[in-house]
């Protein structure tokens, strides 16, 4: 085992240093496309990540592609979705009422969270690969892949899977909360269009702005700090949703005895 250096001076042990050892690029494989696993694939999107403030880059096709078939189904057919609402004056979710006593300015998103499993979803494929896939973001070596691409350590991982519709939106926000350093999300609705709406914003410096366009299989990768937000669905969308599985990477926990 050799150590794999960070820019904050820690050290984490991997297999033959930054490279990917056999074993674990053949378990991503079951995951991830194969061509975003290898060691030349990585540094690219290390290097683009690294290459804008604050970091992100996003990578098209990035599960397998059966895998986002299967789950954009699960998503769509199987799975019961609640609504959920926040506001600037409060953390968390906010009741109905106190979504409707904020003023516009305060209302921060509007979007469809998962409450349930529908009583049918047991005996579909798409059950058992969300839960396979909520399992390998947990797992170390799906850790490493983010490591890689981000450029620092990482701890355990917090997942949601979301529904946007007509009506609902998403506001200027960060997620540098709860120890969050790393955000990501894949999306998961065949056919999207950027006509559609439902654009992930991200803010740079000097006033730019990157736009981001949710098409099936991509995922972006996102600092956790940059401001962004998701532009409503347009009426050329109809009645499609668009469907997101992603998360945070936490910062890792302090080693037993750490003073800070």
């Amino acid at each position: 085992m050799s150590a794999l250096s960070f820019a904050d001076g820690s050290r984490k042990l991997v297999r033959g240093g930054t490279d990917m050892d056999d074993t674990a690029r053949a378990w991503l494989d079951k995951f991830v496309d194969g061509r975003h696993l290898s060691d030349a694939a990585l540094a690219t999107a290390a290097a683009r990540y690294a290459g804008r403030t604050p970091g992100w880059v996003a990578l098209d096709g990035f599960l397998q592609a059966r895998l986002s078939t299967v789950l954009g189904r699960f998503l769509a057919r199987d799975v019961e979705f609640t609504t959920g609402l926040g506001t600037t004056t409060r953390y968390g979710y906010a009741t109905a009422a106190e979504f409707a006593a904020a003023s516009p300015e305060q209302r921060l998103f509007r979007y469809g969270r998962l409450e349930q499993v529908g009583a049918r979803a047991s005996r579909t494929p798409g059950l058992r690969a969300y839960a396979a896939l909520s399992r390998a973001f947990s797992d170390d070596r799906m850790r490493a892949v983010f490591e890689r691409i981000c450029g620092q350590p990482l701890g355990r991982v917090t997942l949601s899977a979301r529904r946007m519709g007509a009506s609902d939106f998403l506001a200027d926000h960060t997620d540098d909360i709860e120890g969050r350093a790393l955000s990501w999300v894949i999306y998961l609705t065949p056919g999207w269009e950027p006509r559609f709406g439902g654009i992930l914003e991200l803010d740079g410096p000097g006033g730019r702005r990157a736009e981001i366009v949710p098409l099936h299989g991509r995922i972006v990768v996102f600092d956790a700090r940059a401001w962004h937000r998701v532009t409503p669905l347009t009426e050329a969308a109809g009645d499609r949703a668009r469907y997101t599985f992603g998360g945070w990477y936490l910062k890792p926990a302090p080693p037993p005895g750490a003073t800070w």
